[in-house]
């Protein structure tokens, strides 16, 4: 689990034990590249992490993407991460939030922009529809793969 405050990935057991995955400032979304390898985003860094076990790097440097932080992400069974980003404003213009693609080699683009206070993401067992929630609108907005 994400410990965004205290700035740390933590694995509990069944047992309730408590221990440190890893050090990672700001901490949200989790997921796994298909070689175990853990992928995190890093909110305040507006960068998705990569920790193998041993080390901790840079996976994919979105601040080009992101004018703000990034938040939640989903990882689907390739490899390819799905991460949330903030890009505030709008008004007149309309929402300016975005959904960032992060292929397994690192490589970032936006897949979808547009959106509303994305945060809340799954891909179907199938892996052919990623699903995010618009929190801010209370609704689930669906995109084919």
């Amino acid at each position: 689990m994400s410990d965004m405050h205290g700035d740390a990935v933590l694995r509990i057991t069944e047992a309730g034990d408590v221990s440190t995955v890893v050090e990672v400032e700001q901490p949200s979304g989790l997921g796994w590249l298909p070689d175990g390898s853990l992928l995190i985003s890093a909110m305040t860094r507006r960068c998705v992490m990569r920790y193998d076990g041993q080390e901790l790097a840079v996976h994919a440097d979105l601040s080009s993407l992101a004018s703000h932080e990034i938040n939640d992400m989903c990882v689907d069974r390739h490899g390819r991460a799905y991460v949330n980003a903030r890009n505030v404003g709008g008004g007149a213009a309309g929402p300016r939030d975005a959904i960032l693609l992060v292929q397994p080699d690192g490589h970032a683009s936006v897949a979808a922009d547009g959106m509303q206070s994305p945060n809340g993401s799954v891909v179907t067992a199938d892996g052919s529809t990623f699903i995010v929630a618009e929190t801010s609108q209370a609704r689930l907005t669906a995109f084919t793969i």
